[in-house]
């Protein structure tokens, strides 16, 4: 609630009302608009946020951010986790359900709630995540399932990465593009979607039935996640890269961000992210580093940021 708006009952009059014309003998003529509105922190928290730690022992209210609502939200707002490395704890009201749910079906998540700049509203966003009956399931088996979606995001997330950098050297080359690659993102979370869900949904289903090696059982499952990335981000590449006539898609720069995307996709730090390999490794050394890459920019705002209300 990014203001308060207090009306003055001090003064008021008869008339017609100018919003909806009927006649009243108390209408009111003013309201006065204050700063600092409710941001709900503190030892209360609205049971229907998920909320994230900014310092330690600082929880915030989390709020939805341009680019809408996708899937990469689905592990904070249903089993808590990371988010931008920060923690984040689900709303109440979804680990009430998930706690004490002796019902069996179906369950969604609907998740809702304004883009805000400041006190102004830029958008409305919602989404609805599928639950896969994680209510039946115990700690040490919703604990399993958090830690395969967290390897699944930050291989989506990598992947991702890659995908705008490259974008970025064609059209650009070594300056500067402006405008935003939003839309790449929108793209890519929007394309891989669907093989996502269904994945967790394989995922869910190891952790229930191999709780204590659901990590381990969970390789190939992540194997098969990074094929499906790869797929997608050379279809993207394809898409917004390379198309148009020859002279406009500055062949040169295409090729080298190509080769350089190739070599990211099968390299180590994708592989590092799903957990295919351990940190430091040598195949997680073996990044295929090209402009492609390279950390020098920051092309486009990610998605994944902020989060929403439940």
């Amino acid at each position: 609630m990014p203001r308060r708006l207090w009306l003055d009952f001090n003064e008021i009059r008869t008339g017609h009302c100018d919003c909806c014309g009927r006649v009243d003998r108390t209408l009111l003529t003013k309201l006065y608009s204050r700063p600092d509105g409710l941001g709900y922190e503190g030892p209360w928290r609205h049971p229907l946020s998920p909320y994230y730690e900014k310092t330690r022992d600082q929880w915030l209210c989390v709020h939805p951010q341009p680019g809408g609502i996708g899937y990469a939200y689905w592990l904070g707002a249903v089993l808590g986790g990371l988010l931008n490395e920060n923690r984040i704890a689900r709303a109440r009201v979804v680990d009430a359900h998930l706690q004490g749910s002796t019902s069996r079906g179906k369950f969604v998540l609907w998740a809702f709630g304004y883009d805000m700049s400041k006190a102004k509203a830029r958008c409305w966003y919602e989404a609805t995540f599928p639950l896969f009956e994680i209510s039946q399931a115990n700690s040490e088996q919703q604990e399993a399932l958090a830690q395969i979606v967290q390897w699944l995001l930050s291989g989506a997330e990598q992947a991702n990465m890659y995908l705008r950098f490259a974008i970025h050297d064609v059209w650009a080359g070594d300056g500067d593009l402006r405008g935003d690659l939003g839309f790449v993102n929108t793209a890519f979370w929007s394309h891989t979607e669907r093989a996502f869900f269904g994945h967790v949904e394989q995922a869910v289903r190891l952790a229930k039935t191999h709780a204590a090696k659901a990590l381990d059982a969970s390789a190939e499952l992540r194997e098969n996640w990074l094929g499906v990335l790869q797929a997608a981000v050379r279809g993207l590449f394809d898409r917004y890269a390379a198309s148009g006539d020859v002279e406009s898609c500055h062949p040169e720069r295409l090729g080298e961000a190509h080769c350089g995307l190739m070599k990211q996709l099968h390299g180590g730090k994708l592989r590092e992210a799903l957990g295919l390999v351990k940190p430091g490794s040598p195949a997680g050394r073996k990044t295929g580093k090209s402009k492609a890459g390279s950390p020098r920019r920051k092309p486009g705002a990610s998605n994944v940021r902020g989060g929403l209300t439940t």
